[in-house]
């Protein structure tokens, strides 16, 4: 079969040694293509599968030298073997963990809806033991800790720390016992592979693709990034993500690739489908347009005998199963409906002698507590299975469950939409018991919008039709700001760089800028300025830097980056012959204002500064050491040529120029603020490599020390998350333009570009060092580089942001609660 262009473009990328990005639309054919990347490689692959079976199928697809496994094979391989006498052995209770553990009972004091002090009995603090350790094994964290133990869903949050408080040890300890060969406790999948990922493994391989990377477990996508040796290709569909509630990420969204390419031609369906599809990806600024197969002659219409139903909860499986047996026809679930049965037997319990077992619902003492939690915002999720009790009764949904068959022997299957993933049937009706969009009381006859993850279920859902697709449930869509279905199959220019939640190119291309290029809008400049910051908010940051610096660079005065002695010899040489010529000054770390949350009239203004690197001594020059750097700055005396052209970069980002305010400082709640305490400054280089020459001390450019700082980069913009980054040289710019996935310029003048990290557009503006010689130079304000380049540059990123905000288009911090 002939390649397309979309998966000829991957094909070469792979062939001159790109680490890829996929975007693999549903239905595109990821597995066809990554068959044939890995044909015109021959050289030495490993294809990681989700599971066994989709390796067992890729290793019948795939050319001999591509070694199809999964992650947990290779971890069984390397060490699984080891505990294999534990894997074997009988499973144990929770009453035996207790034991094993010497676990006793845990005494809240509660509140709320139980009204009374209630014991959480050994057994389910075992349970909750249990999970902590599952939730530790599925991460990247080297440590089990209080964020690994689950919260209960009917306690507070005071409660719940509590409660955890009481769970880490025992947790710890039930690590310990796992780690040890004769240990007593269960010893499951997830266990050897996490003991295998702190060893940090090495794979043996030219080249590694990951696949379903939308939804791998953190542990699995660390594993696969520091095989930092091979040609990654990472594949998936950012837009089906479904399962972050238990934990996996979207590793797609921040991978440091070379390049992000699309996968868009469905074989699956034709193109009615496809747009249901696109309306999908619209609400969920997709970059992604899925374009229906030709030959396809798909429809949308009312089905009245579909091949399967695809509902959003278990409890809707059941309603529809009770409606299908009733017209006499055999159904299958999914996956069977043994949940839904233990939910059932766990209400009747709950009727009859007002206790359980069950982990959802334990806590509660009777029914009508259950009844009462549903009501609540924490228990929305169970009102459906409330309903359904209180209208069938639990004897008939046992009975439900009990009548059904398996899915080669049913008329109709059901399913919720989550098990439908990686599924198709001939015909789908959707159920009506999906999550719908209400009016906007502030917009007239326009809908609330719709959270992302209902959004991707929907489009998971609609896309699991080869011929006959009934939306039911999800024709609400076509209520949503309906003008822009005209042009929501008008396939938008993809980045180069993992996609962002919401984006920015996007909201740009709506306001009629086909280019995808913006005009200086003079007009959405105001006249009145107020600042306001949030100090809590920065100190958050700056505890999160640290905590990251700690960890991966600067531990007191151990140094412990990962790549410090490499970066050292390729600056200076070998150890027992180091260069004479030259001085090196590791661990200089950034600077980070006590006042970096600032908004400007209420828009969010956080400016991030990045340089090559400091240039001189003293080694370890932490970031309190940085700070007391900036304390000195404050007197314009004792400012170089780059913290004058700092000073003034920052009065046109903050707008204090024509503010009715001293020039240099912002008017806050807590007091006048000094510009340099309302930004962040990082250098790329964290260490200094400075050669002496007869001209004098000058930066030795290294280029493999840029490399290898690129990870603390992104690391530090992912925390900061800046509205806007200002990068100092343009002798970084291939280095940060990497670090920071910089996509696209925005303006065909400006140096103003589009970047990504974590899923989240940023603002990048590539501009001279401010102390570079005239006419390039701007450490005055007068200079005409500053007039004619920089003003323009920052004046434009604030109008993008100021405008963005407004319009709700662009969210700079999605996963925060600042808007």
């Amino acid at each position: 079969m002939r390649p397309t262009e979309e998966q000829q473009a991957i094909i070469d990328a792979a062939r001159r040694g790109e680490s890829l990005v996929i975007q693999a639309g549903a239905g595109t054919g990821k597995t066809t293509t990554l068959k044939q990347v890995s044909e015109s490689l021959r050289r030495p692959a490993l294809y990681i599968a989700y599971n066994r079976v989709t390796a067992d199928e890729a290793r019948a697809k795939f050319p001999r030298h591509v070694e199809s496994r999964t992650m947990h094979s290779l971890a069984f391989q390397a060490v699984g073997k080891e505990y294999a006498a534990r894997l074997n052995r009988p499973r144990l209770t929770l009453q035996d963990a207790a034991d094993i553990l010497g676990i006793d009972p845990v005494a809240l004091p509660r509140k709320g809806l139980l009204r009374q002090g209630r014991t959480i009995d050994r057994v389910h603090v075992a349970r909750l033991v249990h999970e902590a350790v599952n939730r530790f094994c599925i991460s990247a964290d080297e440590q089990i800790s209080l964020r690994h133990v689950p919260e209960e869903r009917s306690l507070s949050r005071d409660e719940n720390a509590r409660l955890a408080e009481q769970i880490l040890p025992f947790a710890q300890q039930a690590w310990a016992d796992i780690g040890d060969v004769d240990g007593r406790l269960r010893f499951t999948h997830d266990h050897y592979l996490k003991i295998w990922a702190l060893d940090h493994p090495r794979l043996r391989a030219d080249v590694i693709m990951l696949d379903e990377a939308q939804d791998t477990n953190p542990v699995v996508a660390q594993i696969v990034r520091e095989q930092r040796l091979a040609q990654q290709i990472v594949v998936g569909d950012s837009d089906q993500q479904l399962y972050q509630w238990r934990g996996a990420v979207d590793a797609l969204a921040d991978w440091p690739a070379d390049q992000e390419l699309y996968l868009t031609q469905s074989w699956r369906f034709g193109r009615p489908i496809a747009e249901e599809a696109n309306k999908w990806l619209w609400l969920l600024d997709s970059h992604k347009r899925l374009e229906g197969a030709a030959a396809h002659g798909s429809r949308v219409d009312s089905l009245a005998a579909p091949d399967a139903v695809l509902c959003r909860t278990n409890s809707g499986t059941v309603r529809h199963a009770l409606e299908q047996l009733k017209t006499g026809k055999k159904v299958a679930i999914v996956g069977g409906g043994a949940e839904v049965k233990r939910l059932a037997v766990a209400a009747d319990e709950l009727n009859r002698r007002g206790a359980t077992s069950h982990p959802e619902l334990y806590l509660f003492t009777s029914w009508d507590q259950v009844r009462e939690f549903a009501d609540e915002p924490a228990g929305a999720d169970l009102r459906t299975f409330v309903d359904l009790v209180d209208k069938y009764g639990t004897a008939d949904i046992i009975r439900i469950v009990d009548s059904l068959v398996s899915e080669n022997y049913a008329d109709v299957i059901i399913s919720t939409a989550h098990r439908a993933k990686g599924r198709e049937w001939g015909a789908v009706r959707i159920s009506d018991d999906f999550n719908r969009s209400t009016a906007d009381p502030e917009n007239a006859g326009k809908l609330r919008s719709v959270p992302h993850t209902d959004a991707m279920l929907a489009y998971v859902a609609v896309t699991r039709a080869r011929e006959a697709l009934d939306v039911g449930g999800l024709a609400w869509i076509d209520e949503y700001n309906p003008p822009a279905w005209t042009t929501i199959s008008e396939p938008i220019p993809p980045p180069a760089a993992p996609r962002s939640d919401i984006t920015l190119a996007a909201s740009l291309e709506r306001e009629d800028q086909p280019q995808g290029l913006v005009k200086i809008d003079e007009t959405a400049r105001v006249s009145a300025v107020e600042w306001s910051s949030d100090p809590v908010r920065t100190a958050t940051r700056i505890s999160e830097y640290d905590e990251y610096t700690r960890t991966n660079i600067l531990a007191g005065t151990e140094i412990v980056c990962p790549s410090y002695r490499q970066c050292r010899r390729a600056a200076m040489g070998d150890e027992s012959s180091e260069r004479q010529d030259r001085d090196y000054y590791p661990a200089q770390l950034g600077y980070i204002g006590e006042h970096y949350d600032i908004r400007v009239n209420d828009v969010p203004r956080r400016i991030l500064i990045v340089g090559m690197e400091r240039g001189e001594g003293p080694a370890w020059f932490d970031r309190e050491a940085r700070t007391l750097d900036h304390d000195r700055a404050l007197a314009p005396s004792n400012r170089n040529p780059h913290m004058r052209g700092v000073v003034n970069a920052l009065r046109t980002g903050f707008e204090v120029v024509d503010a009715e305010a001293p020039d240099e400082y912002l008017d806050l709640e807590a007091g006048p603020s000094h510009v340099l305490k309302c930004y962040a400054l990082v250098n790329l280089r964290l260490c200094s490599a400075v050669k002496r020459t007869a001209r004098g001390r000058e930066s030795a450019q290294v280029d493999e020390m840029s490399m290898n700082c690129q990870v603390h980069l992104t690391e530090t913009v992912r925390i900061l998350q800046p509205t806007l980054t200002i990068v100092q040289g343009k002798r970084l710019w291939p280095y940060v333009k990497s670090a920071l996935c910089v996509e696209k310029q925005v303006h065909d003048e400006l140096p103003l570009y589009l970047g990504q990290i974590a899923g989240t557009r940023r603002l990048v503006a590539l501009l001279n060092h401010p102390s570079a010689s005239d006419p390039h130079g701007w450490s005055s304000s007068m200079s005409e580089y500053f007039r004619e380049i920089v003003v323009p540059t920052i004046e434009l990123a604030n109008t993008i942001v100021g405008r963005a905000y407004a319009r709700r288009t662009v969210a700079f911090a999605p996963q925060r609660s600042e808007g």
